[in-house]
C-alpha cells in the first residue's frame, strides 16, 4: 500500500497535467463528474447524451491512464531492474526501498 501511495504522491506532477489535457477547467471537471452518476436515459430524453457520453470518456479515460501508469511502474519496480544510487535514497524516504534490490 505505500508503494502505491508513495507513486501516487510522486505522480501528481503527471496527473495534473494530464488533467489540464482533458478538461478545460473546474467546471468541466465537475460537470464530467456530474454526467457520470446522472442515468443515461435522463440525457437522452434532455437531448444531451452525446455531451455525457464525451464527458464520461474523458473522466474515465484520464482515471484509467492514472491507474495504468502506477501498475507499470510497480511492475517496473518489482521486475527487480537496476537502480541508479539516488532513486534508491529518494524511494526510501517513501518507506518503500525495500522493493529495490541493493
Amino acid at each position: 500500500m505505500s508503494l502505491w501511495l508513495a507513486l501516487t504522491i510522486l505522480n501528481l506532477p503527471v496527473l495534473v497535467l494530464m488533467w489540464f489535457a482533458f478538461f478545460d477547467g473546474w467546471e468541466d471537471f465537475f460537470k464530467s463528474i456530474g454526467y457520470l452518476f446522472r442515468p443515461d436515459i435522463f440525457s437522452w430524453f434532455s437531448g444531451e447524451i452525446w455531451e455525457d457520453k464525451w464527458a464520461e470518456m474523458k473522466l474515465l479515460i484520464w482515471v484509467a491512464l492514472w491507474g495504468i501508469i502506477i501498475v507499470c511502474e510497480i511492475q517496473w519496480l518489482e521486475g527487480h531492474h537496476p537502480w541508479p544510487g539516488w532513486i534508491s535514497g529518494l524511494l526510501g524516504v517513501f518507506g518503500v526501498a525495500e522493493v529495490v534490490p541493493a
